[in-house]
């Protein structure tokens, strides 16, 4: 759903012993022999299934893991909203939770109870937004974006340049204070990389859609972007509220990027505009390019004043804008480009 906050993925795991049923296929000998006298020279235990159905990738596995304070044999299983085939970009949320459970049945793989699966814990969760944004203006977004991160000396940290947009950090080194991040076009994600999955299931894809993701690594990071969470359970992530996800979502932003900053540029005097003008003019330019929007501009610039001279000064202001700031090549796309900016969530 465009505009709201879901679970695009996660990695789910049960205690084995609350599982009624487990497919021979994770517990499975797999003998090398040699050729020549059928000997059997080494055996190992495959202990996973990986699973790709019409464009729908999962993998069952088994595994120790750590839960709480106690380590326990689990039933791992990747997550994904694909899962919910047609639905696939309302995204994971309370409502879509049956469809999801009875997916991961049907795989004959293992059985568990609603109840199982409702408790399990989660780590490596996956949180999307969709927005709609002309692509050539997300461009000049993710540009600016990509010339405001907040610089890493250290390997597998920092920016990376997509075909279709820019992720932050890696999802397999995340921390706290190098979170990972991703934003990208996602109808031409669907359209290329995962074809596919959207000829088998998707009716139509939306022109221009976009994606801003991030990823909760365990429940340590967890608790540090939504305090209020008890715990890293499947049916309390549910509970999550919008605000929640917007909260840590904003917390990431301001761990990969500083505040927004465009190189400033300055007007040259013609005959019409006197000293004030000038001043005026310079002074939005400047806090524009420091960051603001020139609505906050405007409201910085005109402080306490009157509701009378408000309004008279916020057409003034207006009017420098039109006929002396957006001319200049670098603030031509200044409305779009903000607009897009503001749907990304990059305010500060």
């Amino acid at each position: 759903m465009i505009g709201v906050y879901a679970i695009d993925s996660m990695r789910v795991r049960i205690p084995l012993r609350e599982c009624t049923y487990v497919s021979p296929k994770l517990n499975e000998l797999i003998h090398k022999v040699k050729d020549e006298t059928g000997e059997i020279i080494e055996t190992e235990t495959k202990n996973w299934e990986r699973i790709e159905d019409a464009g729908i990738k999962t993998k069952f596995s088994i595994g120790t893991e750590k839960i709480e304070n106690n380590y326990v044999q689990c039933l791992v299983m990747l997550v994904n909203a694909k899962m919910l085939k047609k639905e696939y970009l309302k995204g994971i949320f309370k409502d879509t939770l049956p469809v999801i459970y009875d997916y991961l049945i049907s795989q004959n793989l293992a059985t568990f109870s609603i109840d199982s699966f409702l408790n399990a814990y989660c780590t490596d969760i996956d949180v999307k937004r969709d927005f709609i944004e002309d692509e050539r203006v997300m461009q000049d977004a993710i540009k600016l974006m990509v010339s405001n991160t907040i610089p890493h000396k250290e390997m597998n940290r920092g920016v990376k340049k997509l075909n279709n947009g820019v992720e932050f950090n890696t999802r397999q080194n995340a921390t706290n204070s190098t979170p990972y991040f991703k934003i990208y076009g996602k109808a031409n994600e669907l359209k290329t990389k995962s074809l596919e999955f959207a000829l088998n299931h998707l009716n139509d894809i939306p022109n221009d859609l976009q994606r801003a993701e991030y990823t909760i690594k365990d429940s340590k990071h967890l608790k540090s972007l939504i305090k209020s969470i008890p715990n890293n359970k499947l049916l309390t992530l549910m509970e999550c509220t919008q605000c929640d996800f917007e909260n840590a979502y904003q917390i990431i932003l301001r761990n990969i990027l500083g505040h927004r900053m465009r190189e400033t540029q300055f007007i040259e005097k013609n005959d019409k505009m006197t000293p004030t003008d000038i001043v005026l003019i310079n002074a939005l330019i400047g806090l524009m390019d420091a960051g603001m929007t020139l609505d906050r501009a405007k409201v910085f610039l005109m402080g306490t004043m009157d509701r009378v001279n408000k309004s008279k000064w916020n057409d003034k202001l207006n009017s420098y804008f039109n006929a002396y700031i957006k001319p200049i090549e670098n603030y031509s796309n200044y409305d779009k480009l903000e607009d897009a900016l503001v749907k990304i969530g990059y305010n500060f």
